[in-house]
Formats: C-alpha cells, structure tokens, sequence
C-alpha cells in the first residue's frame, strides 16, 4: 500500500486560529512535585476483554488431503500463523465496538484455537483472542458507570467469514459512513472497507452462516496501570538520544507552502529552536534539516525534521516508503505527523524497519492511532525472547481527534522526556517523569489549549501510552525487571489519596494506608516519603504491617525543612506482602506545621540473583570539614562484564549527614548518590541504587567523592563497597 493513496480527514494539527497565544502550564508546576498520579490516562480507562469468533479459510479446488493437512497444521499453528488469519477479521470489529463506545486495539496476545472444523471447499478456525480497549471516562460518566462496571458486559455482532473476498461480495450495499456523512463508491476500496463496513444495512446481501459470522465480546476486567516510567536509562545509555519527526502532506494534490503539513512543521521547528535546539545540517530538496541541543550532563540530542516535500503526494511511493523505513530504523524516537490513513501505513508493518534490541518511543499523530499503529509496532519489534514486542518499545497514541494543534501538545511530551533524561545523567532520578504525569499532562494542556481555541464547543484529543505497564526503569530503587526465576523481584505501590495536613502537637498522628494486592515473601523492602514540614524534629514517623512496625524518623533533624527521602527497612524479611501497609506520622510539639504530599512501598521478593560483580574499599579517611572538594576513594575493577545496574553501599561516621554530598563517577558518568540529606541525624549506613552505568563496561576505577559542605560537624568516610549487576 502507498503512503499517500487514500483521502481522509486528517487529525494532526488542526485548523483554524493561530495558536501560539496560548501558553501551557509549566509541567513543575503541574505535577507540583509528585512523583506521579497513578493513572496512566486521566481521559480514558483500558479494559481487557476477549473476542470469540471463527473464520473461514478459502480452499476450494484443492482437494480433501490439503484441506486436511492445512486443518491439522492449524491446531499446532504458531501464534503469528494464527493472527495472519485472525488480524484481517478483528479489525471489523471496529464499528460495532464503537457503537458501544469503545475504542479497539486489536489483539494482545496469542489466540486461542477452540476447533478446527474443515468441509469441501476450506477450512473453519475458531479462536479466541485477548483485547485491550478503551472506554473514555467522560462516556461512562453520562451513563453513571464506572470501568469497574463493564467487567461481565457481553457484546454480539457479525463480522464477515472472509475478510479478503468481503469487500468485493459487499460493496456499496454493505457500507455505511460511521459519522453520518454521505458515502461515495469511490470513497471505499479494499483497505479501508473495514471503516465502512455495516452489514445490517437493509439490502445487504451477506448471509449469516456463509458470508458472515456470529462473534462476541465480554469485558473481562479493567486494567489498572501502575506508575511507570520511560526507559531512561536505555535511551540516555550512550549519552545521547536521536529522533526524526516526519509530516505529511495534508491536502491532496498539489503541495502547497500553506499546507497545513508545512505550518505544523515551521511551528515544531519554533518550539525546538526555543528550547535551544540549533541546525547542523540541511537536508537537499527541501526536504528538512538536522538539528542538535547538548543539554547540561552531556546528553546530546539530535532531531532529524523531514517536511512534507519528502512525503508529498507527487512523490514516488517506494521513496517515501524507504525513507519513512528507513527514520524507524535509524531513531529511538520516532514522530509523524500527518494523515491516518485507515492503519494502511505498511511501512510499520516490516520487522526490517525495526532497529534490533533497540528502545524507542513511537507516536503515530493520527487519527485514532490507538487502534490503527499501536499493534504494527509490537508485533514487528517482537522476537522469540519478546513475544509480545513490548520489551523495546513504548508506543505514545490518541484514541479521539481534536483541533488543538496536536503537535504543540506532542512537543510537550518530548520537552520533558529530553529533560528527565538530561536529569538522569547529572545523577537526579527523573521521579517526577513517570508515562503517568506525562500522559495526564498531554491531555491537560490539550483540554485547556481546546477551552482557549473555542470555548463554547471545545473538542481535545485524548491521549495514551501502550506497552508501558512492564516497562523496567525504576528512578528510586532497582530495575523492576531484576530477573529471578523470569519475573520481577521488585514491586512498588504507591499511594494516591492526595495531600494531607498532620495535625499539630498530636501523638495520635495521621496515618495513610496502601493495601497490597499482590501475596509473596519480603526479602527486602523501602519506604518513600514526600512531607512537607517547617520543623522536623517534632516528628516522628513509623511504618507497620501485619503486626510488625519499624521506626523511619524519630524527631532527627531539629529545625530543617521536609522530609523526601527512601528509606530501606529491616524487620518486615520473610513476611507476606499481601495485605494492609500503615504509614504514621505524628507531631509532638506545637507550632510548626506540614503534610504528607505522598509515600509509596518498593517490595523485594526472592528470586534467583545474577552473579554479581563485588568490590569493596576498607580504608577509612578523615572528611575535611566545610571542604567541597572533599576525598576520593577509588575501588578497582578487573572485569570487563557490561553494566547493569549497581549497587552501593556507604559507612560514615558524622555528626550531621545534612552537611555531605556523595557522588559515584566511573567511565566519564558521574551520579550524586546524596546531597544534603537527612539534617541532624548522626552516621550514615546506606544502599544506593543506581542504572546510570547501564551498557559501560564494569573494568576500570569506580570513584567514591564525599566532601562537608558546612562548618562545626566532622566526620570519617569508614568504608564502601559495590555490587555490579551484568
């Protein structure tokens, strides 16, 4: 199929008044410091549900010995055999599901076979398959539901028993405009007649039972998407991120300067160039430019922007096609703006166009991307390791067009991910970057920018991120994807109740709870804490569960300020996990007041742990007092295994912890393990995580640098230690 070969509403940056006026709010200042929300879409909700249904394989004149022979090769098929015949038919069920207010996503998983029945002319294969949908919040609040109540909903419609022959047995009688629209004969074709497809249409003339076949989906559950992050650590792995933002022509024919494929792309370019991004190369006939930014830490992030003179209607197909390929393969990030076209872009559906063992973000900025690109992409990165193509990529979609300008809404995104991972290679964990805030964020601005552009009918995409809830970068502790028996060792639940006051001079305190669903041993365990507080030595703060409670602050730290610390916690090994977690602070003296802004759980299970890599230095030294260039201590590595995360562990002996700064550097990447923390409290005997090292090689001189920042407190650097997780 050629790029450029159908006509459809576009959906990319809409038309209409300039929007330049409008200013977002500051992502800082929206997330006002949270880690993240816990939603990965404020607008929308996804559901897991599973499609029954069977198809029909055409084999008429071949005889009964290769009917059979397909038949029993059928029952055995590999999942990708079984979705060649299976994907052509599901994405029929797009009309019918949307009548119902639900937006496809096709299938996840492997399907299922219930039988394989054969007769003279082919064979029948009934399966079953998982489906991931989406239901907008704003459409089940006008029926006073919930996700939660969709779980059991069964829906029944007919989808065509053939799908390669339905369009020419159906045509015109079969076809309808979902929107209501009037329908021409050559507005349909073979790749798009799915979109128009209604075989209840009076004068049909598919026949149930030959023709067109009885489905149904139920709603299994709905899917609640903990807090997770990009890849950080793999995109900023080698110092340095590429991207290509591509935009297609908009209106059909001859490309015009004023196209709205050409103003979309002028005004990216403008919001890049703002946030110091310059050229570094132009590219021959028109066809864009390189642009470049180092951000502080050495991140060097490098944009290639291609115009809609290399995407142009006029242009050779197999061109367009090569380059658009050819952008997937050669970027981690990868943006296009510009028409749908019905899910017919077969340059995502090559596993050549795929970079191997690569991670990328993929946001196709088109219509209803949600149900049209988001399975290309995973079922061309999937490997026999990664079957479900999720490892490596993270796939940023809309499931509703809207006139925003969604490439203003697109360019905060990419803002704040080059910023996070800008932060993670100065040794800041990016915490407050999760898919969640940022999700959220994309649809805030969007609803806000749609207010400004016309408040009387404003009309906001809406956005999400798929193939995220496994992702493994963890900003706070160790990957969540540490392997052990083939499953995640660590787990982390957060609460999200919102901000709460402490009372003042009261020991009964304010407690927090956060009830774990999930039952397994503890071999470890931290807690998170986010407080705000004007006096922290009035505090006292403890943690609890099943009858054990472990004490995390008690009235250290004097006259500092907050409390934003992890804290790793004995006493709770061997336990199950399942079940209530109590958080309590309590303020014992008047006057100074705060709130908890927010604390979560990381959860530790056993699991068999990889080989790793030990160093340790014993020899003590005096830390200089009030010195910031404080003492180095070096420990050696021989081997030369690649990095995946480390661990270290620190013992100090100080007067006031508040006064240090510790960093770690090894092969040029430099971490700050701690900076000014924990006020008054005496001694320092801590682990530090940290997958900045990602992809170095372990050899060389690993470099401890602790220095006092203040005068009066002294203390000694007694001992430090690594572990290096291949």
């Amino acid at each position: 199929m050629v790029l450029a070969s159908l006509a459809f509403a576009w959906c990319g940056s809409g038309g209409g008044q300039e929007v330049d006026e409008f200013e977002p709010m500051d992502f800082e200042t929206f997330v006002d410091g949270k880690e993240d929300t816990g939603y990965l879409s404020n607008k929308a909700a996804e559901l897991e549900a599973r499609l029954t249904s069977s198809i029909f394989i055409d084999m008429s004149g071949q005889g009964s010995d290769a009917i059979q022979a397909k038949a029993d090769s059928l029952r055995s098929a590999s999942r990708w055999t079984l979705q060649k015949h299976t994907s052509p038919q599901l994405k029929y069920a797009r009309n019918p599901l949307k009548a119902e207010k639900l937006d496809l996503n096709l299938e996840r998983g492997e399907p299922t076979v219930i039988d394989v029945r054969t007769d003279a002319n082919g064979v029948w294969l009934d399966y079953s398959t998982a489906i991931e949908s989406l239901v907008k919040f704003k459409d089940l609040e006008e029926k006073g539901l919930t996700p939660a109540d969709l779980v059991g909903k069964q829906i029944d419609f007919q989808l065509p028993a053939v799908p390669g022959t339905v369009y020419e047995k159906g045509g015109m009688a079969c076809a309808n405009d979902p929107d209501g629209d009037e329908l021409h004969a050559e507005d349909i074709n073979a790749n798009n007649y799915f979109y128009y497809f209604d075989p209840e249409k009076d004068g049909c003339p598919l026949q149930l039972g030959t023709d067109l076949i009885s489905a149904r989906y139920e709603i299994i559950s709905s899917l609640d998407t903990p807090s997770v992050f990009p890849e950080y650590d793999l995109l900023t792995q080698d110092k340095k991120i590429t991207m290509v933002a591509l935009f297609g022509q908009i209106t059909h024919g001859d490309l015009e300067s004023s196209d709205w494929g050409w103003i979309a792309y002028r005004d990216f370019m403008r919001d890049f160039e703002s946030e110091g991004f310059r050229q570094i190369e132009e590219f021959e006939n028109d066809f864009g430019e390189k642009i470049k930014k180092t951000y502080p830490g050495g991140l060097e992030v490098i944009v290639d922007f291609y115009t809609p003179e290399a995407l142009k209607d006029h242009r050779p197909r197999d061109e367009v096609n090569e380059l658009f390929m050819q952008a997937i393969h050669d970027h981690e990030i990868v943006y296009y703006n510009g028409h749908a076209f019905y899910g017919s872009l077969t340059v995502l559906g090559k596993p050549e166009a795929y970079p191997a063992d690569t991670y990328q973000i993929v946001f196709m900025d088109a219509c209803w991307s949600y149900a049209y690109y988001t399975k290309q992409v995973f079922e061309n990165k999937a490997t026999e390791s990664d079957p479900d193509g999720m490892k490596y990529a993270d796939v940023v979609n809309n499931t509703e067009p809207g006139i925003t300008g969604s490439h203003k809404t697109a360019w905060l995104l990419y803002e704040n991910i080059f910023r996070a991972s800008a932060d993670l290679m100065q040794g800041r964990a990016p915490g407050k970057y999760s898919w969640n805030n940022l999700i959220v964020y994309m649809n805030d601005s969007a609803d806000r920018r749609a207010r400004w552009y016309d408040p009387e009918k404003f009309h906001a995409e809406i956005y999400g991120a798929s193939g995220v809830t496994g992702n493994c970068y963890n900003p706070s502790g160790p990957s969540y994807c540490r392997e052990g028996n083939g499953s995640s060792r660590t787990h982390t639940y957060d609460d999200t109740g919102g901000e709460t006051e402490i009372p003042d001079d009261d020991p009964s305190g304010l407690t927090r709870t956060i009830q774990v669903p999930d039952s397994f041993t503890l071999e470890s365990m931290a807690v998170r804490i986010d407080l705000k507080h004007t006096y922290i030595g009035d505090l006292k703060v403890t943690v609890s569960h099943d009858g054990v409670e472990r004490v995390l602050h008690d009235r250290e730290g004097g006259g500092a300020d907050d409390i934003r610390n992890t804290f790793e916690v004995d006493g709770f090994d061997g336990q199950d996990a399942a079940g209530e977690w109590i958080l309590k602070v309590a303020d014992l003296a008047g006057y100074d007041t705060g709130k908890v802004i927010s604390w979560g759980l990381i959860l530790t299970e056993p699991g068999d742990s990889q080989d790793a890599i030990v160093g340790e230095n014993t020899t003590s030294q005096p830390i200089p007092d009030d010195d910031p260039a404080g003492i180095e201590s070096t420990i050696r590595i021989e081997d030369n295994a690649i990095v995946g995360e480390v661990q270290v562990h620190v013992r100090i002996t100080h007067t006031y912890i508040g006064d240090l700064v510790l960093s770690l550097e090894h092969a040029g990447v430099k971490v700050d393990l701690m900076k000014q923390e924990g006020g008054s409290t005496q001694d320092l005997d801590r682990d530090f995580t940290s997958t900045a090292f990602a992809s170095q090689s372990a050899a060389g001189d690993w470099v401890l640098r602790v220095s006092d920042q203040a005068g009066a407190d002294t203390g000694t650097l007694d001992s430090w230690s690594l572990k290096i997780f291949p």
